[in-house]
């Protein structure tokens, strides 16, 4: 009676093992696909995009696609602190662009990285920019109220309903363009298939454990 009631106890044991951690590891694997085919698309879409042309702005703003911004420059510019560029640490250059076509009555552009020369002890001289603009650019996703806190001067909810909610980043072929590299850095989809991997694997790991300790206990209680 008592090798039996030690049989059940360690078999809901190890189901209650097999039933929690299997299914978690296994869900962790599909997740891992499912960034993996998010990627891919992410990566189509940006390689589909660099040989389109550019076109005016529109309510859709699609990542990595090339769009045409004409207006005028305002006063308001913002330093995109802690940025690097080939191991040099420094800044990038945010300017507010006035649009005179569009949905949107003003575009935040990226015109690029500028040095850290002064060591933080003052900002980097603003370079010459014209005063109306005529610029391509590409479309990057990113969330402005997260980017306000990386901004110098501290800002807080200077980016309004008015601005398009994206980030322009300057056609590097553009005169005003500074050094830049607007190589997104994401991780490809064949690491996220080797995690899926090693997440399934955990989990058939699990349950042919949990079956040789089941086997190995049952043989000892015969």
């Amino acid at each position: 009676m008592r090798s039996r009631l030690a049989m059940w106890w360690y078999q809901w044991w190890l189901f209650a093992l097999l039933a929690t951690f299997v299914p978690f590891t296994a869900s962790l694997g599909f997740w891992q696909l499912s960034r993996a085919d998010q990627k891919t698309q992410l990566l189509n879409a940006q390689a589909a995009q660099s040989f389109a042309t550019p076109q005016p702005l529109s309510q859709s703003l699609v990542a990595f696609s090339p769009v045409h911004l004409t207006g005028r420059l305002t006063d308001r510019y913002y330093w995109w602190d802690s940025r690097t560029l080939d191991g040099a640490v420094g800044f990038e250059l945010l300017v507010v662009v006035a649009l005179d076509q569009g949905p949107y009555q003003e575009a935040l552009v990226n015109l690029g990285f500028v040095a850290d020369t002064h060591y933080r002890r003052q900002m980097p001289d603003l370079p010459e920019l014209p005063a109306i603009i005529d610029w391509n650019a590409q479309v990057r996703e990113i969330d402005l109220h997260w980017l306000e806190q990386q901004l110098l001067p501290v800002q807080t909810d200077v980016f309004g309903d008015d601005m398009a909610p994206v980030l322009f980043e300057i056609d590097p072929d553009a005169a005003e363009a500074l050094d830049r590299n607007w190589k997104q850095t994401v991780i490809g989809p064949a690491r996220h298939l080797g995690y899926a991997v090693q997440w399934f694997m955990l989990s058939g790991v699990l349950l042919i454990g949990a079956l040789l300790l089941l086997y190995k206990h049952r043989t000892r209680t015969l």
